[in-house]
């Protein structure tokens, strides 16, 4: 709150850059033990490749896998 206010950072960019700063977690690990094979698959593909995606791209793929999921974020 103290970042949102100094930069003066209006009210829809600020609940934005608050959800990131809870949700961020910029080492993941994920553990597919006792999941599909696709689901390591995946997991295997993403920790390989990430860095290779553009922003559109990233954009796209967390879209496609929120609507997987059931919900909008």
């Amino acid at each position: 709150q103290k970042i949102i206010g100094y930069f003066n950072i209006i009210w829809d960019d600020a609940e934005d850059l608050a959800r990131l700063a809870e949700t961020s977690h910029p080492r993941v690990r994920i553990d597919t033990s006792g999941l599909s094979p696709a689901a390591t698959e995946l997991a295997n593909l993403l920790a390989e490749s990430i860095e290779k995606l553009d922003e559109a791209e990233l954009r796209r793929l967390s879209a496609s896998i929120r609507a997987a999921l059931g919900r909008r974020g």
